[in-house]
C-alpha cells in the first residue's frame, strides 16, 4: 500500500524531495566528518605533548622537584603520570577511532555530493526512476547518522540554507550579519507564532 501524503517514486515532486534529503544528508556528513576530523587531531596532538613532556622528565635528574601547570611533583611522580595519561588518551584514541569515523562521514559526503550533482544536472539523461533508484542505494550504504544528533545537525542544516538565502538576497553582506538577521528574523517569527 502506498502513502497517498508521499509522492511516487519517479515523479519529478520526490526527485526534488529527495534532491533536498540529499542535501540535507551531506550537510550533517560533512558537519561530522569535520568534527570528527578535528577530535582526532586534538587526542594525537595531547598525546604527542603529553610524550614529548614525559621523555622532558625522565631526563630530568635525580630526586629533583618539578612544577608543572602549578603543581610540584617527583620526577618519578611526574614521570608515572604523563606515562599513564599518555596510555589512557591513546586507549580513548582506540577506541573512540575519530578518524574511522571521519572517514566513514567523509565518504557518505562524496557518495552524497555525487548524487546531489546527478540531481543538478542541468539535461539529466537520467529518468527519476534510475535518480532513485540512486538515492537509495547511497542512502542505504552510508553510515547513518547517529539519532541522539539528528534534530541539531537538521537544525543547524536549515541554518545554513536560511543564511545562504539572506546572502543571495543582500550582496555583499558579511555572514556574522546574515546570523545576526537570521536571529532577528526567527525572533519575530517566534513572537508572531
Amino acid at each position: 500500500m502506498t502513502d497517498p501524503a508521499k509522492p511516487a517514486s519517479g515523479t519529478s515532486e520526490e526527485s526534488g524531495r529527495q534532491e533536498r534529503l540529499a542535501d540535507q544528508l551531506l550537510s550533517m556528513h560533512s558537519y561530522l566528518r569535520d568534527w570528527h576530523s578535528r577530535t582526532a587531531k586534538a587526542i594525537t596532538s595531547a598525546i604527542l605533548v603529553l610524550t614529548a613532556l614525559g621523555a622532558t622528565v625522565a631526563f630530568a635528574g635525580g630526586d629533583v622537584k618539578l612544577t608543572i601547570l602549578g603543581e610540584t611533583a617527583t620526577r618519578a611522580t611526574w614521570a608515572g603520570f604523563l606515562t599513564f595519561a599518555t596510555f589512557a588518551l591513546v586507549l580513548v584514541d582506540l577506541v573512540l577511532d575519530q578518524r574511522g569515523a571521519a572517514a566513514a562521514h567523509s565518504d557518505a559526503a562524496r557518495r552524497l555530493s555525487d548524487l546531489k550533482a546527478r540531481y543538478r544536472a542541468s539535461e539529466n539523461p537520467e529518468t527519476p526512476a534510475r535518480l532513485t533508484e540512486h538515492y537509495v542505494e547511497v542512502t542505504t550504504e552510508i553510515v547513518e547518522i547517529p539519532a541522539s544528533s539528528f534534530n541539531r545537525l537538521k537544525s543547524r542544516h536549515l541554518r545554513k540554507v536560511e543564511i545562504s538565502k539572506i546572502l543571495t538576497e543582500h550582496k555583499g553582506i558579511r555572514v556574522w550579519r546574515a546570523r545576526r538577521l537570521l536571529r532577528t528574523r526567527t525572533r519575530k517569527a517566534t513572537r508572531a507564532g
